[in-house]
C-alpha cells in the first residue's frame, strides 16, 4: 500500500501542469507552428538516426512519434521537468507526462499544422525504404514489467533512463499503442499506399 501511495495519476498530473503552466504552454505552441510555417522542422533525412548494421534496424516513426519529440525538444520538456522539480514529482515520470500533455496540445494545432507532421512522416518512410530496402517489420511482444516509482530526491534524482528521451517516446508508444494511434497509422498506410501507386504508375508512363 505504501508503494501504491507513491503512484499519482498521470493523467492528473498532466492536467496540473497544462493548468499551471497554461500561458508559456500557449506559447510554445505558437512558436512551434512560426517553426514550422518558417520551415525550421528537421527534413526526414534528419529524423532518421543513423542505425548501426550490426544492430537491428529501427520502425521508421510515424507522426505522432515525430510530433512528440520535435515538440519535447522545443520546449516542453523543459517545462514538464521544471514542473516535477518544483513539485517533488519523480523524473521517471517525465516522458509518460510529456506524451500525455503532447496530446492535448495536439488538438490545439491546426489542421494545417497537424497536416504537416503527417507529411513528413510520409516523407520519413520514403526516406527509411531508400535506405533500408529489404526491411520489413517484426513486432515483438515485450513481457508488460509492473512500473515502480521511487521517493524523489531533490539532491541526487536525474531521469532515470540511459535511453535519450526521443527513445523512450518511441518505446512508450511502441509498449502503450492506443486506438487513436492505430487509426493514425493505419491512415497513414493508405497515403503511403496511394503515393507508392503514383509513383510505380509514373514510372510505367515514362517507360
Amino acid at each position: 500500500m505504501a508503494q501504491e501511495s507513491l503512484v499519482t495519476d498521470i493523467s492528473e498530473l498532466t492536467l496540473q501542469v497544462r493548468s499551471e503552466n497554461k500561458e508559456e504552454l500557449d506559447n510554445l505552441l505558437i512558436s512551434f507552428e512560426k517553426r514550422i510555417d518558417n520551415n525550421e522542422m528537421p527534413k526526414a533525412n534528419e529524423i532518421l538516426r543513423h542505425q548501426d548494421s550490426d544492430k537491428k534496424i529501427k520502425r521508421p516513426p510515424n507522426s505522432n512519434i515525430i510530433y512528440t519529440n520535435q515538440i519535447g525538444k522545443y520546449g516542453l520538456l523543459d517545462i514538464i521537468r521544471n514542473f516535477c522539480d518544483k513539485n517533488g514529482i519523480n523524473k521517471q515520470k517525465l516522458v509518460p507526462i510529456s506524451i500525455k500533455l503532447s496530446k492535448i496540445l495536439w488538438k490545439d494545432l491546426s489542421n494545417e499544422h497537424q497536416n504537416f507532421f503527417e507529411e513528413l512522416a510520409l516523407k520519413v518512410n520514403v526516406e527509411h525504404k531508400k535506405l533500408y530496402p529489404n526491411y520489413k517489420y517484426v513486432p515483438v511482444i515485450k513481457r508488460k514489467a509492473r512500473t515502480t516509482y521511487k521517493l524523489y530526491d531533490f539532491k541526487t534524482e536525474t531521469d532515470d533512463s540511459s535511453l535519450p528521451l526521443d527513445e523512450q517516446v518511441e518505446e512508450h508508444y511502441e509498449d502503450s499503442t492506443s486506438s487513436s494511434t492505430k487509426a493514425t497509422e493505419n491512415k497513414l498506410t493508405e497515403k503511403q499506399d496511394e503515393l507508392d501507386e503514383l509513383i510505380l504508375d509514373s514510372s510505367d508512363d515514362e517507360n
